[in-house]
C-alpha cells in the first residue's frame, strides 16, 4: 500500500506545484506532500534494512532418526563431514525412518545460494539417552501486525529466513560418531575379518553380555524377563560400540 500511496503523493504533488496559483498554498501543500514522500521513504527505508514492522518467529520441530549403519547392527552409527576447519557446521549422515533402507546426507549447504547457506547450520551432541533425535530451530520475520503487512508489504518481503539451527544427538553410548573415511574403514575392517576371527568376536560378546546379566539380576532380582531383554538389548550396543572403537584405534 505504501508504494501506491507514494504514487499518489507525487501525483499531488505535481498538481499542486502547477494548478495552485495561490503562492501561499502551493508551497505549503508542496512542503506537505514532500515531507509526506520523505516519511514513506523513510518507512521503507526502515522496514528493508532495520526490519520495522516485522518480529521474529521462532518455531522448534524434533523427531526421532535412526542409524546411518546396518539395520541388523544393535550400535547406531552417525556418519560426520565438517564443513571446512572447526567450524561447527557438519554435512550428517542418517536415515529418517526406521524401514529406510540407505543413509541419507542431511544439511547439505545449497551453493547455488550462499546468503541462504550461512544462516544454516547443523552440529551433533553425544548424550545420555536411549534414542537419537534431530531438533531444529527456525527463525524468520514475519509482520508484527495486520496494520503493519497492509502499509509495508512490497512483493514477498516477508517471511525471510533469520537462522535456522539444527541438532543431532545420538546416545554417548550405543551409538558410534564416525567420519566417512572411519566409516568405509570399518567396512574394510569388518569385511576382511575371516570366519575364526568373527567367531572369536562374538564368543568375547557372549561372554561379556553373560557376566553383565548376571550381575544384574544379582542387583535386580525382581527384574522380568522383557526387562532383562532390553538391558541386554542396551548392553549388547554399548559393547558393540567399544569393539568398533578399538578396531578404529
Amino acid at each position: 500500500m505504501i508504494v501506491w500511496l507514494m504514487v499518489i503523493l507525487s501525483g499531488l504533488l505535481i498538481i499542486t506545484l502547477t494548478q495552485f496559483k495561490n503562492r501561499w498554498w502551493r508551497w505549503t501543500s508542496s512542503v506537505i506532500m514532500v515531507i509526506a514522500l520523505l516519511a514513506s521513504a523513510a518507512m521503507i527505508v526502515a522496514n528493508t534494512t532495520y526490519h520495522w514492522g516485522l518480529t521474529t518467529k521462532t518455531t522448534t520441530t524434533s523427531h526421532r532418526i535412526y542409524s546411518a549403519g546396518s539395520s541388523q547392527s544393535p550400535a547406531g552409527m552417525l556418519i560426520t563431514k565438517e564443513l571446512g576447519t572447526d567450524s561447527g557446521r557438519y554435512v550428517l549422515m542418517y536415515k529418517d525412518t526406521a524401514t529406510a533402507k540407505k543413509a541419507q546426507a542431511h544439511f547439505v549447504p545449497n551453493t547455488a545460494n550462499t546468503v541462504k547457506a550461512v544462516k544454516q547450520r547443523a552440529t551433533y551432541r553425544q548424550v545420555a539417552g536411549k534414542q537419537a533425535t534431530v531438533t531444529t530451530t527456525t527463525k524468520r520475520w514475519v509482520w508484527q501486525s495486520s496494520t503493519a503487512k497492509f502499509w509495508l508489504k512490497i512483493g514477498t518481503t516477508p517471511n525471510l529466513l533469520i537462522s535456522r539451527r539444527s541438532v543431532v544427538t545420538v546416545p554417548k553410548q550405543t551409538w558410534l560418531v564416525v567420519t566417512a573415511t572411519q566409516a568405509q574403514q570399518l567396512a574394510k575392517l569388518q569385511k576382511s575379518m575371516t570366519a575364526t576371527q568373527q567367531a572369536a568376536q562374538a564368543t568375547t560378546l557372549k561372554v561379556a553380555l553373560k557376566a553383565r546379566l548376571g550381575h544384574y539380576i544379582q542387583i535386580h532380582p525382581q527384574a522380568t524377563k522383557a526387562q532383562q531383554q532390553a538391558y541386554l538389548q542396551q548392553q549388547t550396543a554399548i559393547l558393540t560400540v567399544q569393539q568398533l572403537q578399538k578396531q578404529l584405534n
